[in-house]
């Protein structure tokens, strides 16, 4: 909540969750994956219905009460529904892989802190390849694999 007033920046996901407004950009996310929300929030998970799935951790800091207080309130129910729920953010995505049939060398995957934070993501190596030489890309670091690189 502390983040978006949707939970997630809407200009950055392209979507709203209001389902009779058309997307906010032409970004082609297929999945969202949510692996946690913010301390800020106090459980209210304002739009975690634009997220695909999420982890295990995330759900367990749902406060249900206030996140439909605040949803009703916005009278835009499709924001509240819950996410397919899996044990992990690993969990998530290795699922997330499988269904798309991705693999490590195909799979284009941006992990970012929040949807207002985004001076630094980590991005797969495909992503990386056809963004590598713009020049506002600046390279951190080497490749690492994704479950490695711990808490953004």
């Amino acid at each position: 909540k502390n983040i978006s007033g949707v939970g997630m920046d809407p200009n950055v996901i392209g979507e709203i969750g209001i389902r009779i407004e058309p997307p906010k950009t032409d970004t082609k996310i297929e999945i969202i994956i949510v692996d946690d929300i913010t301390e800020e929030s106090h459980g209210n998970a304002i739009g975690i219905g634009l997220a695909d799935m999420i982890s295990e951790k995330l759900y367990k800091k749902v406060d249900i009460k206030a996140t439909y207080e605040n949803i009703i309130t916005s009278s835009y129910l499709e924001r509240g529904k819950i996410p397919m729920k899996f044990p992990t953010l690993e969990d998530c995505l290795s699922t997330a892989m499988g269904i798309r049939n991705w693999n490590n060398d195909t799979i284009r995957l941006i992990r970012i802190k929040n949807t207002m934070e985004l001076s630094e993501i980590y991005v797969s190596k495909a992503v990386y390849n056809s963004i590598k030489d713009f020049p506002s890309i600046k390279k951190k670091g080497e490749l690492i694999p994704w479950d490695k690189t711990g808490d953004l």
